[in-house]
């Protein structure tokens, strides 16, 4: 029985973030887009409790490097670092 019970939430669990990006995009809810963030940041291998771009703004590895780059680029300047010493 547990066993179903884990695949029945991966399932609406996946629906779930699958629809979030479109949902997000017509009804511009930031808290949406702020969880897929989080979600990334998990999917990533760090604990997904923060953005990927306060802990890039924590980081100096490669990855976070190009990522913050971009996003100085199109979000706003050191947004990164300002999201890591928050």
């Amino acid at each position: 029985m547990k066993y179903i019970t884990v695949v029945v939430l991966c399932i609406i669990f996946s629906l779930a973030a699958m629809i979030s990006g479109v949902w997000g995009l017509f009804f511009n809810t930031a808290h949406i887009f702020k969880a897929q963030d989080r979600l990334l940041a998990a999917m990533l291998g760090w604990d997904g409790k923060e953005t990927v771009s306060r802990e890039c703004g924590k980081s100096e590895c490669r990855f976070c490097k190009i990522i913050c780059k971009l996003l100085h680029k199109f979000l706003e300047p050191n947004h990164c670092e300002k999201e890591g010493a928050k």
